[in-house]
Parts: C-alpha cells; structure tokens; sequence
C-alpha cells in the first residue's frame, strides 16, 4: 500500500470530513475535526486489517501526522 492509498483508506473513516478537504502526509490527523477515541479503534483495526500490524494505542498517541502512522504501520507489517 502506498502512502496516497493509506491516506485515502485513512480518509474513509471519518464520517463528516468534507471530500474538498484537505488531507496531505503532513496532516495532524489528531486535529481533524471528528477525531475520537472511537476513529482511534477504527484506524487501529484498518492498520491490523491492511497492513497486518499490531499498534497500540499508546504508539498511536506517539504519532503526529498521518506519514509517520503509515511508516510505523508499514515498519510493523507481517
């Protein structure tokens, strides 16, 4: 999986994110409007189910922008 695929995967699991908006590898995906502990469980499970990893929450919470989520996910994979 690419980095543009997980964002967009990553995309999917926020209900009211606007389609226009905008979301880069930079992103702080904690100060996307929607962001809870239950997004928390969705991205968590879409990592395990894409990328065969096991992040905890506390690695989860060390993440700041959605390419350092994908590259400890892909640093992670089976």
């Amino acid at each position: 999986m690419t980095l543009q695929q997980f964002i967009d995967r990553f995309r999917t699991e926020f209900e009211y994110l606007e389609e226009d908006e905008e979301v880069t590898p930079s992103t702080d995906f904690k100060k996307i409007d929607g962001w809870d502990s239950l997004t928390a469980i969705m991205i968590l499970e879409m990592i395990d189910d894409e990328f065969e990893a096991d992040i905890s929450g506390d690695e989860l919470r060390a993440c700041n922008t959605i390419e350092e989520l994908y590259n400890l996910s892909k640093e992670r994979s089976a």
